[in-house]
């Protein structure tokens, strides 16, 4: 009881003598559910029912520039070619890339396959503005080749019925779609793996 008081005598007296808000701005990738955030977030909320949570969904981009901007005191972000490198980060968790296939492709039945596999294929990726395209279109050129990219969307679930219609093959994490994939795709691993980290990043500089 006496290091929960003090706990809560501390946070108050910082809070007054910084002027800190009661409000904090969280930024996150929009795969909070798939990635247990809105788990952690919901958890703080119970823990401290005295801060006002105002939760923000960006791409990693976008995160970081609320982050420089001050927009936002921390976010849940897919670090990709160092972008926060500046910046503190905590793992939180990772994943790797997977092929989406339609049943009837040839290399549906594979347990895994190499990039190098699929060169000439017409590709479905996220948005050109989003991190994982960069993740995507990076992966292939470093497997050799130039990705012919036939079809860029906002929503997996999008790349996923066209990948089923065979209208080309998607790249994609694989623990936001393992969902929504069902018996139409089948999803294989992608060696060798490409992994990202989702971290919790916060600025370096000053105190969180």
């Amino acid at each position: 009881k006496i290091v929960e008081i003090q706990d809560e005598y501390n946070r108050v007296l910082h809070n007054c003598l910084s002027e800190v808000t009661s409000t904090l701005t969280v930024a996150s990738i929009p795969a909070m559910v798939n990635y247990n955030i809105t788990d952690v977030l919901a958890g703080f909320q119970r823990e401290h029912p005295e801060y006002r949570l105002n939760i923000v969904e960006a791409d990693s981009t976008q995160i970081f520039k609320m982050l420089e901007e001050n927009r936002c005191e921390c976010g849940f972000a897919r670090d990709a070619e160092g972008l926060f490198h500046d910046m503190r980060q905590i793992e939180f968790t990772s994943d790797h890339l997977v092929a989406v296939l339609s049943l009837d492709h040839p290399l549906a039945q594979n347990d895994f396959l190499t990039l190098e596999m699929l060169e000439g294929e017409t590709f479905l990726f996220l948005n050109k503005n989003t991190t994982m395209y960069s993740i995507c279109y990076n992966a292939c050129r470093q497997a050799g080749f130039e990705p012919d990219v036939g079809f860029t969307g906002l929503r997996g679930e999008n790349l996923i019925d066209l990948a089923a219609r065979g209208m080309g093959v998607a790249l994609l994490t694989k623990k936001p779609i393992a969902h929504l994939a069902g018996d139409r795709v089948v999803l294989v691993d992608v060696v060798p793996k490409v992994a990202t980290s989702i971290n919790l990043v916060y600025p370096a500089k000053g105190k969180l």
